[in-house]
């Protein structure tokens, strides 16, 4: 941030509550990351027992318009805030440093109470919004829909969005721990999405899901209808031919680890009618399967039965067994 303004403080340093303070803020730019925020006018801010006041104060960016006026008292630490205008999710970013964002929510907002435990009322409609984890190899595109602030956090009101080519519908609740996301109690509903996860595998999948914890440690849980799944992964015949804990066959080829990557925990159910293709170097079959995906996001561990190949290659895994029509 570099800033510039002068400030005027007028009596008795022994007696704070006092002072009256007349700040003008005559430049103000910041840049979250690579996203950067500015004040159009000057802002003047004033101090009178302890109270901090804000009239208009405006901050504007790409995609960004936003108006905030209140009161802050330091006395006894309370806020009383309202926003208002046009925010680009760009500014996410600020909040969660491996998190990028695109597309404008239109915000009606106060937030009214104690400083450190404030209430969050009003509204932010999203429009055409774009959100991508660094560690998520697909990122949710074309979110529309209304997040509406009350005194227990966010609530989801009828959020779609797009995964992998897939609609994609949000509902639930986000609690708020001060001013940064708290507890999820967040339901996910998904329609054809192509996805290329875990790595190796690419499938059209549809989802009934839910998302709870908090932002240092979820758990997705839920069932996963795989329509269509390619398993093309060499596999270590040290491991299990669904055992993506296992070594890799090369490991000059593993992709860096992200720093900071995902804190997600795996509880799902993956049903696979007959749907499933292994070409590998130790199979090539068509299977269904009943398989649990469990552990961490990276990495996920497969287990499971599957079963009714078509063939196989001579080269098989000394784990592997054949018993009738199943592949275990």
């Amino acid at each position: 941030a570099v800033a510039s303004g002068t400030i005027r403080v007028g009596g008795l340093l022994a007696e704070p509550n006092q002072l009256h303070v007349e700040a003008a803020l005559d430049r103000l730019e910041m840049a979250l990351f690579d996203y950067g925020i500015r004040i159009p006018r000057p802002i003047r801010l004033t101090m009178d027992q302890r109270v901090v006041r804000v009239d208009d104060f405006q901050l504007v960016g790409d995609g960004t318009q936003l108006s905030i006026g209140g009161s802050v008292s330091l006395g006894d630490e309370r806020v009383a805030l309202r926003a208002n205008g046009d925010a680009n999710l760009g500014i996410l970013q600020g909040f969660m440093r491996d998190v990028r964002g695109a597309g404008r929510a239109t915000l009606t907002a106060a937030i009214d109470g104690p400083m450190y435990e404030p209430v969050f009322t009003g509204s932010a409609v999203i429009t055409d919004g774009r959100v991508r984890h660094f560690s998520l190899p697909n990122s949710l595109d074309n979110i529309n829909g209304a997040l509406r602030f009350d005194s227990r956090g966010l609530r989801l009101d009828d959020i779609t969005a797009s995964m992998g080519g897939g609609r994609v519908q949000f509902g639930g609740r986000v609690g708020l721990d001060g001013y940064l996301p708290g507890d999820l109690n967040v339901t996910v509903r998904g329609e054809d999405m192509h996805l290329r996860y875990p790595e190796g595998i690419r499938s059209t999948v549809d989802a009934d899901l839910s998302l709870r914890g908090n932002v240092q440690a979820l758990t997705l849980g839920g069932t996963v209808r795989v329509k269509q799944a390619t398993l093309t992964r060499r596999i270590d015949t040290s491991g299990g031919i669904l055992d993506f804990s296992a070594g890799r066959s090369n490991p000059e080829s593993a992709p860096t680890p992200v720093s900071n990557p995902l804190p997600l925990r795996f509880d799902l159910e993956l049903v696979v009618p007959s749907t499933l293709r292994v070409e590998n170097n130790l199979a090539r079959l068509v299977a269904s399967a009943d398989l649990q995906l469990r552990g961490t996001y990276a990495p996920p561990v497969i287990s499971g039965r599957a079963g009714t190949p078509i063939a196989s290659k001579p080269a098989r895994c000394p784990r592997m067994r054949s018993c009738g029509s199943h592949v275990h």
